[in-house]
Order: C-alpha cells, then structure tokens, then sequence
C-alpha cells in the first residue's frame, strides 16, 4: 500500500473507472450531437474495411430508443463519477457498471445473430464485452486486494 491508502489494484481500478467516466460521457455527447453520423460512420468502416452489406440508418424516424440509449450512457457517467468520487466507499457502484455491460453484451450479441449481421452490432458486442471483462477483472483485483 502507497501513502494513499490504496492498494495498487485499487489504485488500478480507480484510474479504469476514471477513463471509463469519460468515455461515457463523450459517447453521451457524441449520441446527443451526432447520432445518425455516428453509427452511419461505423457502419461504413464495416463496409469498407470489412465487407458488410448493410443499408444506412435512418433516426430521423422515432428517436424514442436514442432517448434511452443517452439516458443509459449519462446514468453510467453518473454511476462512475459516484464511484471515483469517494472510492471505498462507493466502489460498489461499480456493479451496476458491470451488469449492464454483461446485459449490453448478450443483447448485441443476440441482434447480430439473430436479426442482422450488422457491424455495429459487432462493434457494440466487442466494446461492451470488453468494457464488462475488464471492469470484472478489476473490481474483483480491488476487492481481493484490501480482504488480504
């Protein structure tokens, strides 16, 4: 343990739940401002990198699951700062994190298999999983680390 009070995977975890707060409020961000360019720009990289044939989204029509797609990176922005804020003692927020990427993970999953295999459902499927992997990883370090 350093002068902090920390040990180095909590210290670890704490500098992950950091870039994980403002990655998720950029994504807020970029979904509030740019919705339809960003997930028309990840499905051209799928198009021209990666052979996908799918056809461009169009938002325009009903915007009611972009309200929810926001609200749900705005309420993780929340959730990490809460955590990050008074770490000890909110390190369990951090669960809600996890959860939702588990559940984000296995509904991009099921769309990409089971409806389309579009690249943005790839694409959240590796992002999620890996954001809900890692952020396993280091929680349990954390929590293992201050039982010892």
């Amino acid at each position: 343990m350093k002068v902090s009070g920390y040990t180095k995977q909590e210290r670890s975890f704490l500098t992950f739940i950091r870039i994980l707060m403002v990655m998720f409020f950029f994504a807020t961000i970029l979904f509030t401002i740019a919705p339809m360019w960003t997930l028309n720009y990840l499905s051209a990289i799928g198009r021209g990198i990666f052979g996908f044939s799918e056809p461009q989204f169009n938002l325009r029509i009903e915007n009611f699951w972009l309200v929810l797609a926001i609200a749900y990176l705005a309420a993780l922005t929340q959730v990490c700062f809460i955590a990050q804020r008074d770490f000890l003692r909110n390190m369990d927020f951090m669960t809600i994190v996890i959860f939702s990427k588990l559940i984000s993970t296995l509904g991009f999953t099921f769309c990409f298999f089971m409806f389309n295999y579009r690249f943005i459902y790839l694409v959240g499927m590796i992002v999620d999983s890996a954001i809900f992997l890692s952020s396993w990883y280091y929680y349990n370090a954390a929590k293992r680390s201050r039982a010892r």
